[in-house]
């Protein structure tokens, strides 16, 4: 007899890929933003860009923080045992 109560179902699998995409999206944009590449310059107008970068630091390193910590709490979720 095998013992599948403790396995997680598809749906979790499902749930922690969608996650880890959606959060692999939020660094994408952290790091877009924080180094000011040209493609992050490019979906702005001038005076949007002017009020992202006067955003304040703490504005930042809480965004790094909500962003990085998303993602490693995803990839825990795929390390996940019976």
């Amino acid at each position: 007899m095998t013992n599948n109560q403790n396995k997680p179902s598809t749906a979790f699998w499902i749930i922690a890929t969608i996650g880890f995409i959606w959060n692999a999206m939020g660094v994408d944009g952290y790091l877009n933003q924080a180094y000011q590449t040209e493609r992050f310059k490019l979906m702005y107008t001038e005076a949007q860009l002017a009020f992202i970068y006067n955003t304040p630091s703490w504005v930042m390193a809480a965004f790094a923080v909500a962003v990085f910590s998303s993602v490693l709490g995803c990839i825990l979720l795929f390390f996940r045992k019976k």
